[in-house]
């Protein structure tokens, strides 16, 4: 077990460096729009979780005029923009363990093997204490009943 360990920190350290590379090459352009940064800074660290675990890179950001807002471009390059913190292999990894897992089984597996750790589904969070009771099916306040109507008689037709 200790030497998967020592493969997996050997692979995330390989990967903090291939990736933490890349970042510092990334041009200091809007990934939106391609516009120049202005205001730049370095050295904003941000973690990622990776098949391989938590690694920290830091990187560059900037002002982009033209769609006013702060941009992140090695975040964009790295495919980790609005990822909630996970790198583009940890969903795939999750997918792929939890169609052959119950999730809380498959959870468990990946936390063990990779230390991805996966939030439980919302269907096994604990209840909310304020939350009420479900409430019956109520078909009729969705569909109310139509008022009593005798069926058309033959004899009341005039046309007849």
């Amino acid at each position: 077990m200790q030497a998967l360990h020592d493969v997996q920190s050997l692979l995330r350290e390989t990967l903090r460096r291939a990736a933490q590379a890349q970042a510092d090459a990334t041009p200091p352009r809007c990934p939106v729009c391609g516009q120049a940064l202005t205001r730049g800074s370095a050295g904003h660290a941000r973690t990622f979780q990776t098949r391989f675990g938590e690694i920290t890179l830091q990187r560059a950001r900037g002002y982009c005029k033209r769609c006013g807002q702060w941009r992140t471009p090695a975040a964009a390059a790295l495919g980790l923009d609005d990822t909630a913190g996970y790198s583009p292999g940890v969903p795939a990894l999750v997918a792929l363990v939890a169609s052959k897992l119950p999730i809380a089984d498959a959870s468990l597996v990946l936390e063990h093997l990779s230390g991805v750790q996966v939030p439980p589904p919302p269907s096994t969070a604990k209840p909310n204490a304020k939350a009420s009771a479900p409430r019956p099916c109520a078909r009729n306040s969705i569909n109310p009943p139509r008022p009593n109507r005798a069926p058309p008689n033959s004899s009341s037709n005039p046309t007849r």
